[in-house]
């Protein structure tokens, strides 16, 4: 009786097995017949493929450097190989770990200050009534995007120089008692990031909630009214369950780059006399690996970051999933 038991479980795999390889022969096969029915539109997507492996997926194989004494006149391949040394050496410098405490400290503050600064501001733009005046303020909001990091530092570099606007304007109200040289203080750095930040990225990111909100239905916002919802209720059951999705995703992208803290605004703002709270993982990379032409040493350590990023990035994903459901993958 066992033995036929056996024979009919056996029998009873082999037949799911058969039907799970059929299923995904079909699947296979619509996907093919799909992709020949849309030959035009999807040969339209291959260029950016090979941009994208050649740009993207390709120089990964850079990597081995990290592993490597890299010189140039070896190459990849010809350079020692010394495993995880330039690894080790990162431990052992204090720097290293100076750096990781201030891209995670600019990165918390940009998270807590300016993240939801974005969402704020659809909120309100949403529930301005006059059409033009609101348009106006949101084409004004993100034109700052489409400025150039070197000129957004040089426009914050004489507003807080010792002869200029803020420091004026502080004087003459006697707030201090004279001029301070704000851009050569180390507890100012850190705010600036964030105030320069929101500055320049508020309004481009209110985008995509704008966006979002274009697909609520009017009809819920005045089933909302019908009920007795003030225009607090409205924004609380109707406007921000509309965002929360938008929110989740972009929350998870912005925790993906936890430990990215935009090489172009801190190596702007950045001097020798902040350098304790200015020197990020990006700016400490490129001093190492360009600046000093320590390659396989900024290597090591741009591939902790990548590691950090990316291992952050499912962490995150995996929590959104269990706790909402949905997630980015």
């Amino acid at each position: 009786m066992r033995a036929e038991e056996s024979g009919a479980e056996e029998a009873l795999q082999q037949t799911e097995k058969k039907k799970r390889s059929i299923a995904v022969l079909k699947k296979v096969g619509g996907g093919f017949k799909k992709f020949g029915r849309q030959w035009e539109l999807q040969s339209m997507v291959i260029p950016w493929l090979v941009v994208i492996f050649v740009f993207c997926y390709l120089p990964m194989f850079g990597i081995i450097i990290a592993f490597k004494d890299f010189r140039f006149n070896l190459g990849v391949f010809g350079s020692q190989w010394v495993g995880f040394e330039n690894f080790l050496e990162l431990f052992k410098d204090k720097s290293f770990f100076l750096s990781i405490r201030n891209t995670l400290a600019i990165n918390l503050l940009k998270l807590v200050f300016s993240f939801p600064l974005p969402i704020v501001f659809t909120i309100l733009l949403n529930e301005m009534n006059i059409v033009g005046l609101k348009k106006a303020t949101q084409t004004l909001s993100y034109l700052p995007h489409f400025v150039s990091w070197v000129i957004v530092a040089g426009i914050f570099g004489n507003l807080f120089a010792l002869d200029g606007l803020i420091n004026a304007i502080l004087v003459n109200m006697h707030i201090v008692d004279g001029p301070v040289q704000y851009l050569a203080k180390e507890w100012f750095f850190w705010p600036l990031m964030v105030i320069s930040g929101v500055w320049k990225e508020t309004g481009w990111n209110a985008i995509i909630y704008i966006a979002a909100l274009g697909n609520v239905n009017p009809e819920l916002y005045e089933a909302a009214e019908v009920d007795g919802a003030g225009r607090f209720a409205k924004i609380w059951h109707v406007t921000l369950p509309a965002l929360v999705p938008t929110i989740r995703i972009t929350l998870l992208f912005t925790l993906a780059g936890l430990f990215n803290a935009g090489f172009d605004q801190i190596y702007l703002f950045q001097n020798d006399l902040i350098l304790d709270v200015g020197e990020v993982l990006d700016t400490y990379i490129y001093r190492y690996g360009l600046s000093k032409g320590l390659y396989s040493f900024a290597g090591a350590a741009g591939l902790i970051q990548s590691v950090v990023n990316f291992s952050i990035i499912l962490a995150a994903n995996f929590i959104s999933k269990k706790v909402s459901g949905s997630g980015l993958f």
